[in-house]
């Protein structure tokens, strides 16, 4: 499922680890389908997703603005200020991220994202910060197809999945924050991108995607185990190889520090930017926080055995942790028998009992719809 299009996920069809499928929903098996939302490869293997779509868009923006290169800690510091002041009050109908690299000069910055409505309101809305930051908008092509939208975050590359993309020796780590960042941490930061991390011998970029903003008040953050669904920014530090070659021996040094010079002690990060080198307490706290101990009483009621075990899988915990929390909407009908035989209070996962009628199946996801679905679960 990709990224926040959870917002609108209303169902999935899942095998569990005893081999038989259910539908999960709010109201059907609501603590698995709470988990699915945000660990789902910890708990089963998901076939097939019900999303409640939107209307399309009658004119949808692709754009981006080039920020002249910054030369020092403190002008960059200064503009990425100005960035997250000015996306911290943004109408939900943008979606913008702050992208950059470096060089030995300094650091080239871009302003990419979707504005869904149209050209004329999406310039005036910009107009301010694109003066503040002495900034060019290069793009701004407006689309009354939203599918175009598409192929325009692509870059122009088809809509297909022909084949796996190239392979990449890279390393990443994440961070998300809440609220905006003060000035003495975002000059810290720029001293070492700038001082450092732009002369280092790796290919790198970093970026902050927009989580928070006006959007993050239509949706309950507690609906799904994803626990940082009110995050405000959400950051990821990125260096590989060049032509895949092995990894350079400081590259992990330079990625970490371009985290630590901006939040010495992180207290949250983004699970699917996987980073081998927390500990588990590290991940498990950064990746799922105060939703942790439920997370691992569902998966003893689901996988009690640990069939779907990975690095930084969900760990069997306690099954009275599974309602550590108030579920989702919706109360849970049957107590899963793992062992596949047997009965339970209602019934058990191999019921055949399916989701009503009522619910749209759509298993294609409408991404262009959905300004924030930048990542995959």
């Amino acid at each position: 499922m990709a990224g926040l299009l959870m917002d609108r996920v209303v169902g999935a069809e899942v095998v569990l680890a005893n081999g038989t499928s259910v539908t999960t929903s709010e109201s059907s098996y609501p603590d698995l389908f709470w988990a699915l939302k945000g660990a789902g490869p910890s708990f089963g293997i998901v076939t097939s997703w019900t999303y409640s779509t939107l209307a399309a868009p009658a004119t949808s923006v692709f754009f981006s603005i080039s920020i002249p290169q910054y030369k020092t800690g403190d002008t960059f510091a200064a503009g990425f200020a100005k960035y997250q002041t000015f996306v911290h009050t943004a109408p939900k109908e943008l979606a913008m991220a702050f992208s950059f690299g470096g060089n030995s000069q300094g650091i080239n910055v871009q302003l990419i994202g979707n504005y869904f409505g149209s050209k004329s309101d999406f310039t005036t809305l910009v107009n301010g910060l694109v003066q503040d930051l002495n900034a060019s908008i290069d793009t701004a092509d407006e689309y009354t197809d939203w599918t175009q939208i598409l192929v325009a975050n692509g870059y122009g590359e088809q809509l297909v999945t022909a084949g796996p993309s190239p392979p990449n020796t890279f390393f990443a780590k994440s961070l998300v924050t809440f609220d905006l960042l003060d000035d003495t941490s975002l000059k810290r930061w720029g001293d070492y991108l700038v001082n450092t991390a732009a002369k280092a011998d790796i290919n790198w970029f970093a970026q902050a995607d927009l989580y928070g903003g006006a959007i993050s008040t239509d949706f309950d953050a507690s609906s799904a185990s994803f626990a940082h669904r009110d995050a405000f920014l959400v950051f990821q530090f990125y260096g590989s190889s060049n032509n895949n070659a092995p990894y350079p021996s400081d590259g992990i040094d330079v990625i970490n520090k371009m985290l630590t010079s901006l939040s010495p002690n992180p207290a949250a990060a983004y699970p699917n930017y996987i980073d081998p080198t927390l500990s588990d307490s590290e991940w498990q706290s950064q990746y799922f926080g105060n939703n942790m101990a439920r997370l691992s009483g569902i998966k003893a009621l689901y996988d009690p055995n640990n069939v779907f075990k990975f690095p930084q899988s969900i760990p069997v915990g306690s099954v009275d942790n599974a309602t550590a929390t108030a579920p989702p909407t919706g109360s849970r009908t049957s107590t899963p028998n793992p062992s596949g035989t047997g009965s339970s209070d209602v019934s058990s996962p191999n019921s055949s009992e399916k989701l009503g009628t009522s619910l749209p199946k759509v298993m294609v996801a409408l991404l262009a719809l959905l300004p924030f679905c930048l990542d995959t679960f």
